[in-house]
């Protein structure tokens, strides 16, 4: 093989994990909160799928990667983080929007996992087993799919 295919080849092969880390870092960076705790939020809530949708008991539904509860909607609209509901369905809005509701949960109880387990609920119970759930994951390791990956590296919102 020729440098100039070692190169294409090279910059082929590590371009979806550049833009993986684009939507992610930039969302990290943003609202001040972990990357890696970013990708384990979306491994656990949708399996990196950025067309889950959830239709809950409430009758609220929970959208994309980070699955973004309607619950949330008027204040991500007040924050400029989405202008419609459909927004949502677009990975890395989606991010964002579940970035910002992250860094919430942060201000409100600390820097800690009470506060990454408070991204699913308030209460007790269910809090501490998605914490608990959350930081098995991120202990195991990176855990977004090279298809999810390539779907963040096409896609063009920040």
């Amino acid at each position: 093989m020729k440098p100039i295919t070692y190169c294409l080849s090279a910059i082929l092969f590590l371009a979806p994990v550049i833009a993986q880390a684009s939507c992610l870092s930039k969302a990290a960076i943003r609202w001040n909160v972990p990357e890696i705790i970013l990708e384990a939020i979306i491994h656990q809530e949708s399996g990196g799928q950025p067309d889950a949708i959830n239709i809950n008991k409430n009758g609220s539904h929970d959208y994309g990667l980070m699955q973004i509860n309607t619950i949330n909607i008027s204040t991500l609209k007040s924050m400029g983080i989405i202008d419609h509901e459909e927004m949502l369905m677009q990975p890395c809005i989606n991010i964002q929007a579940g970035a910002y509701l992250l860094s919430q949960k942060f201000n409100k109880h600390g820097y800690n996992w009470r506060a990454v387990g408070a991204y699913h609920s308030e209460t007790a119970h269910f809090r501490d087993n998605y914490a608990n759930k959350i930081m098995k994951i991120v202990n195991a390791g990176p855990v977004l799919s090279r298809k999810t990956a390539l779907l963040l590296a096409s896609s063009t919102a920040s």
